[in-house]
């Protein structure tokens, strides 16, 4: 595995791991060898910086374009020129989410629709998406949290917005039992079950990192 840096894990649906890097592109592990997908090879950017899986597609986020990888023949395309991609989500209903620094978008039949932030958020650089089982979109900012509800097309506060105000978000994932989990680089996890319970992770109850990545579940 080449790079300096991992910028993001996944899996796809074949059971392939991606491993997105800084500087060397995206690589495959099937269990056995690495595929090494780079600048060489396609891609416009070595700085791999997100993945979003469907069920035949691997997405990949870039400084230089969004791409899309077809597991079935194996090929690569840029599918969107779109510049500094910060962060991708794709959520039950099969929408994908893609993040651009700044600015955020929905990707429908080939095109990119802006999302507009609330006033007053309109510059707030985006760092990661996740979404929960009812579909509302997590966007974590560096310096605080939103939430969109996609089928209202709407923006929503809630107790969990209201913690995470000016904590900067490094990660946001959801778990087998549907509760979200948000990493910061302040010292701090928050986990927000379906029940709408909050339970916080800090110096006080043992977490000692002041920056926390990633979370994954195994």
């Amino acid at each position: 595995l080449e790079g300096t840096f991992i910028n993001q894990i996944t899996e796809d649906s074949l059971g392939n791991m991606w491993f997105g890097t800084n500087n060397a592109g995206a690589s495959r592990y099937d269990g056995k060898t690495f595929v090494r997908y780079d600048y060489k090879k396609g891609l416009g950017s070595n700085n791999v910086t997100s993945f979003a899986c469907s069920k035949d597609r691997v997405y990949i986020g870039t400084g230089e374009g969004l791409y899309e990888f077809d597991l079935v023949f194996e090929q690569l395309r840029r599918i969107t020129s779109v510049r500094n991609i910060t962060a991708l989500h794709i959520n039950n209903a099969g929408e994908l989410f893609v993040a651009a620094d700044t600015i955020l978008y929905n990707y429908q039949t080939g095109q990119l629709q802006v999302i507009s932030f609330p006033k007053g958020a309109e510059q707030k650089h985006v760092t990661a998406l996740s979404s929960d089982a009812a579909g509302v979109l997590y966007v974590g900012c560096e310096n605080g949290l939103m939430l969109y509800k996609s089928a209202a097309k709407m923006w929503s506060d809630n107790s969990i917005t209201t913690t995470l105000s000016q904590k900067k978000i490094a990660h946001i994932t959801r778990d087998h039992l549907g509760s979200m989990w948000i990493a910061t680089f302040n010292n701090l996890v928050v986990r927000a079950e379906v029940d709408g319970r909050m339970s916080l992770y800090n110096r006080s109850n043992g977490l000692t990192a002041d920056n926390v990545f990633m979370i994954t579940e195994d």
